[in-house]
């Protein structure tokens, strides 16, 4: 039995040199480092050939040797050097790195064969994901990651785009190569569907192959690729040139329940049987005989001949036949029309090579047959009820496309568009063709990596499917949020779907995705979060494993099979490799392979003993998770085995297992249950099962499962320390919580993840309490006093950037402003000569020689802080110029805390402003803890009119008892009960669930008990409470729960949300006040309020609210015509000065005047 503590040191030393976004950075190497260059190596050669006979050129291009450096930097002086990541950040760049190869240019003609051969010619540049391989930091120590301005803690696994951080999202989607028999919805065509989409691993080409039963249980058939009627299951298998007794042994399915379905196929069959082998026999003699057929004796004895042909032989040709006329019938249902005399050969290019290209070209026609045969077991297994259905939700189904391999996709799309460019190009030049002309223009690979990491749509638009928001901005809120952003996974257009069940925790989730994590509303369910333990796998070629099966002892080489026998089928990737007669003899075989490391540690294998299958899965997109290997139910790993994660994995002691793996294995959940059945493995720690917020939530398996998904989402919003190198980043906007604690009560994953260094909160004391009524309704009281003392003070950084631009006629330039082009309304005199806002203030020495001023300036609404010129020169060579200065908005107020100046690569200035602003808390800013109890501060009260106990303690936040019945937040409770034993004892608390610290003892007492117990040894009511005395009268009030809680301040805060109006901008055409915040627009006065109004008599306020407030007007109207009229004295139409003033709302008279324009008379009458 291993201890809680080594286990949790072996958990350590796994993630330091593991990390927590491993799968992301791994698989990015695995794409940079194999994926490029089989992509290149896989598509053919470019291939021109002229058509003029006099002048013939065979002309062919070829790529090859990639190479890819780290990221550099061209300067304008045209200095190459090494870019980092925060140079990239800061200075608006792209972090890629260029793809070089070596083109080769082979020009045969008639006379000559010529070879050019050009070594580093550019390719295109390719986003690099920092800290992989290539990254300059891969290979720095902290140290030296922190001299180049990274956070010690920042992991990579994200990109910089344009000087932005991009992440991408790990898309989840179906399985390719496994039949799967899926049930149908009730008034479908079919009952059952069996479906298996094959997936080339060399071309990327997929085809979509299915079995289908009828809902009136009368029809089987197959819907293949490229014909478009389903065609009887029969028929297919007599096109692969199989008989009826033949195919009822492919089927494999010996049981009375599944005879009469069996029938059904063979008979929907019998018409494409053909016993006149006759004719084909005479096909071979004319080919062999070609003189010999002109003589009429040779037809004559035709028939004589095929009598003297051996029954085996008539049988044979009668075999072929009945192939080429079921191969005739499926070709007439071809999508492209064919003549009566090329259907078969259209038909058989369909059954030879389109269907399963999974399966390889060099595959025969038996591995094909034997696959479809399996398709039909499966069908007739589960419509007689032998085997379930399917569920597509399971994750045995699934595979996760990481980065990597969504890099992988999007090159391919890519190179396949630039192949294909230079190939429309080089066909205009037949004559004269020249590749090294075309290279340097040819943008496509390098313009769509960028264009889809900006948008975030994957994909090649018009060539592929495109899959939206899966490239993001890395969210900097939080540390949390960032590492939450790194191990997120989201099934790809699922967010509007109305399907329940794909939002829905399925069984086969479990220690694979976070149970806890996923947004509340439209995206509930669709967007997850890896569990703490969890790889993606990257791939490994089917032929490798291939040749490592079959030197196994127990499997029987497919072309060795005889399909009389039933026996265990083989698959590698859903790859028919082979079959066995002792399935578990061959799996302990290919696991004591895999222990020494002859099958490496990222494949899985598996038997299935209802489908009577051996998988063995090495393709890419597998989630993977760590397990200790148990042997008669004891664990094979001992104390002395040590803590060294590769060492152990080496050993073979722990054992990554996949989801289908894991669904055919028996695993302890704990050590303690290892006796209970016969095990397999165990689980190293049951907390791994919880993502990264989840995982620092307190005590969450005593917490109802809402609140730590509210809190999985809040924890992500809280300031915090996001990243140690703040100081020197340039981010839009973050929030710095000034004095962030370690909480008091912590997790062990916490602790491994960076939490306590990297912290969120404070530790503050809270009581449970109804004072003075400012803390209903989920508000709460602040302790003025310790907010003064700086309790959740923060600190806003808010980055302002300029850059010149030049197109054509027009262009930016940053500096002063000429005098009489400026804005009347801002304010210039901050600016330096450069025209860039002074850090500081001058400084001068005053009467007793001491220097005085210096201090930081402050910038509020109406201050330029950046002066900008737009020029627009016209033909003539004048200028016109536009001052287009960055002024400070309302809300933007602010310390300048940094300025940052840099010409960029193509020789234009770039600046970035930083401010700062003190948030300090304040009635309505937003407080939680981690417990999920939210609340907006209701009231702030000095120290003296706080309530205190009896040693003089005073809460620093108070908070509704009503808070906690129904919502049921123990773990909060707990937590306030051991943070106050940690508090007295000096030590810091462990909150990690389903551990010691979050179970019942030997004794049988729960962890609470235990908890409280503890308290009452350090002299303190076990129940947490204390008589608590008003701090307004000073007479007691009774005992009250109070204890340090670790509180968490959230971004939301009222003064970034408050809004008020008076007067301000109105819309040009409509004269209303504009909408939103920002415009300081007006607040809608909607049809529910206006009933509310009306409702209670409220005229005059209404009138106020839509007419005086909003958009009052003045018309002259005519009395007799009832028209607008344009002079105020008269009507020009009726020639009459019977006119009146009227005032309506502006609107009202601009809809007048548009029913006017639509030829629709209005009149107003005026009385």
């Amino acid at each position: 039995m291993l201890t809680e503590k080594r286990t949790w040191e072996i958990l350590g030393d796994h993630f330091s040199k593991k990390g927590f976004v491993s799968h992301q950075v791994d698989s990015f190497n695995e794409f940079i480092q194999n994926g490029i260059s089989r992509i290149i190596a896989e598509e053919s050669a470019i291939y021109i050939e002229s058509d003029d006979p006099k002048n013939f050129i065979n002309y062919t291009v070829t790529f090859d040797d990639v190479f890819i450096p780290s990221p550099t930097v061209i300067e304008e002086s045209r200095e190459m050097r090494d870019l980092f990541p925060s140079e990239a950040r800061t200075r608006d760049l792209t972090y890629d790195s260029p793809i070089y190869v070596t083109v080769t240019e082979t020009t045969k003609t008639t006379d000559s064969v010529e070879v050019n051969k050009h070594t580093r010619i550019l390719l295109g540049r390719i986003p690099l994901m920092l800290r992989s391989n290539l990254c300059h930091l891969s290979s720095c120590t902290k140290n030296e990651r922190i001299t180049h301005g990274e956070c010690e803690y920042d992991e990579g696994g994200y990109f910089i785009i344009k000087g932005k951080e991009r992440v991408l999202i790990a898309q989840l989607r179906n399985t390719y190569n496994i039949p799967l028999v899926l049930d149908q919805k009730p008034g479908s065509k079919y009952k059952f569907v069996c479906d298996i989409r094959s997936m080339s691993e060399e071309t990327g080409h997929s085809v979509l192959v299915q079995a289908n039963f009828s809902t009136d249980e009368r029809i089987l058939n197959f819907s293949l690729p490229y014909i478009k009627e389903p065609i009887p299951i029969g028929v297919v298998f007599k096109a692969l040139g199989y008989s009826s007794e033949e195919i009822k042994m492919l089927i494999g399915l010996n049981c009375e329940m599944a005879e009469k379905y069996i029938k059904l196929i063979i008979n929907d069959s019998f018409f494409v049987e053909e016993n006149n082998g006759i004719e084909l026999f005479e096909e071979d003699l004319k080919e062999e005989f070609p003189d010999k057929f002109e003589d009429t004796d040779m037809t004559a004895n035709l028939v004589e001949m095929w009598e003297d042909l051996s029954e085996q032989e008539k049988i044979s040709y009668n075999k072929k036949a009945t192939q080429r006329r079921a191969l005739k019938y499926i070709g007439s249902f071809a999508k492209n029309p064919q003549k009566e005399n090329e259907k078969h050969l259209y038909a058989e290019q369909v059954v030879n090579n389109e269907i399963f290209p999974h399966m390889g070209v060099t595959s025969s026609t038996k591995e094909k047959a034997l696959l479809l045969g399996h398709m039909i077991h499966k069908l007739l297994a589960t419509i007689i009820g032998i085997r379930m259905p399917d569920d597509r939700d399971n994750y045995i189904n699934k595979r996760v496309d990481s980065p990597g391999m969504l890099c992988h996709e999007l090159f391919r799309q890519l190179y396949k568009k630039y192949i294909n460019s230079i190939f429309q190009q080089l066909e205009k030049k037949k004559q004269f063709p020249d590749v090294m002309s075309l290279i340097p223009r040819m943008t496509d690979i390098t313009k769509g990596f960028i264009q889809c990491f900006s948008k975030g749509n994957w994909g090649v638009p018009k060539a592929s499917y495109v899959k939206p928001g899966v490239a993001q901005i890395l969210s900097r809120l939080s540390f949390g949020a960032t590492l939450s952003s790194l191990r997120r996974v989201a099934i790809p257009k699922a967010k509007e779907s109305k399907n329940a069940a794909i939002r829905q925790i399925n069984p086969s989730q479990i220690m694979f995705i976070c149970p806890v994590e996923t947004p509340e509303g439209q995206p509930v369910g669709v967007v997850l979060n890896l569990s703490l333990l969890t790889h993606i796998s990257n791939r490994i070629p089917t032929v490798l494993l291939k040749e490592t099966v079959e030197m196994c002892e127990h499997i029987i080489n497919i072309d060795d099979y005889d399909i009389t026998l039933e026996l265990t089928k083989v698959f590698i990737n859903g790859i028919l490799v082979g079959l066995t007669e002792d399935a578990y003899c061959l799996l302990d075989e290919l696991k004591e392979f895999r222990n020494i490391k002859m099958i490496p540690w990222c494949v899985s294998l598996s038997y299935d003993d209802i489908d009577d299958e051996i998988h063995i899965c090495s393709d890419d997109g597998r989630l993977l998770r760590p397990v200790f290997n148990v042997k008669d139910n004891n664990l094979c790993i001992t104390e002395e085995d040590g803590v060294d994660w590769d060492n152990l994995v080496e050993k073979g002691l722990v054992t990554y297992i996949d989801n289908m793996e894991a669904n055919n294995a028996v695993i302890a959940f704990k050590q303690n249950e290892l006796k209970n059945y016969h095990n397999d493995f165990c689980e190293i720690a049951p907390a791994m099962m919880l993502g990264v917020m989840a995982n620092i939530i307190p005590f969450p398996d005593h917490s109802q499962s809402p609140r730590n998904t509210y809190q999985a989402a809040m924890g992500k919003q809280a300031m915090s320390m996001f990243a140690l190198s703040h100081l020197i980043r340039t981010d839009t906007v973050v929030h710095i919580l000034n004095a962030p604690q370690k909480p008091l009560v912590g997790t062990k994953a916490g602790e491994l993840m960076g939490f306590h260094d990297m912290p969120s909160g404070n530790n503050a004391i809270v009581a449970i309490a109804c004072y003075t009524g400012f803390n209903q309704e989920d508000s709460v009281i602040l302790n003025h006093s310790a907010v003064q003392r700086g309790l959740f003070w923060a600190t806003t950084y808010k980055t302002h950037a300029s850059i010149e631009n030049k197109d054509g006629y027009i262009s930016e330039k940053i500096g002063n402003p000429p005098l009489k082009y400026r804005k009347n309304d801002a304010n210039y005199g901050l600016l330096d000569e450069n025209g860039i806002i002074k850090t500081r203030h001058p400084t001068w020495i005053d009467q007793d020689g001491k220097e005085q001023g210096g201090g930081a300036i402050y910038v509020q609404k109406g201050d330029v802080i950046i002066g900008k010129m737009l020029i627009q020169n016209d033909k003539d060579g004048v200028e016109n110029i536009t001052d287009i200065s960055e002024i400070i908005k309302k809300g933007d107020e602010g310390y300048i805390d940094k300025v940052y100046y840099s010409i960029t690569p193509n020789g234009y200035q770039l600046v970035k402003i930083t401010i700062s602003k003190v948030r300090i808390p304040e009635v309505g800013d937003k407080f939680a803890s981690r417990a999920a109890q939210k609340g907006t501060v209701g009231m702030v009260y000095k120290q003296e009119d706080m309530p205190w106990t009896q040693e003089g303690v005073v809460p620093d936040i108070i908070i509704n008892p009503h808070a906690i019945p129904s919502r049921m937040t123990i773990n909060q409770l707990m937590e306030s009960v051991l943070g106050k034993s940690c508090a007295i004892e000096g030590t810091f608390g462990d909150s990690t669930p389903f551990t010691e610290s979050s179970v019942p003892n030997e004794e049988g007492k729960s962890i609470a008990e235990q908890i409280c117990e503890r308290l009452g040894m350090n002299g303190y009511q076990g129940n947490g409470n204390e008589t608590l005395y008003n701090g307004m009268t000073g007479e007691p009030m009774g005992e009250f729960f109070i204890g340090p809680v670790y509180y968490q301040r959230l971004k939301h805060l009222v003064s970034d949300k408050i809004h008020a109006r008076d007067t301000g901008p109105v819309t040009t055409l409509t004269r209303q006040p504009l909408e939103g915040r920002s415009r300081e627009g007006g607040l809608r006065f909607g049809e529910m309020e206006r009933d509310c109004m009306i409702a209670h008599g409220n005229s005059k306020f209404l009138q106020e609210r839509l007419f005086e407030q909003s958009d009052k007007y003045e018309v002259t109207v005519c009395q007799q015509c009832g028209n607008f009229t344009s002079s105020k004295n008269s009507c020009d139409f009726c020639e009459t000065d019977e006119v009146s003033r009227v005032k309506l709302p502006y609107v009202s008279k601009l809809v007048l005047q548009e029913l006017n324009a639509m030829l629709i008379k209005t009149k107003i009458n005026v009385k």
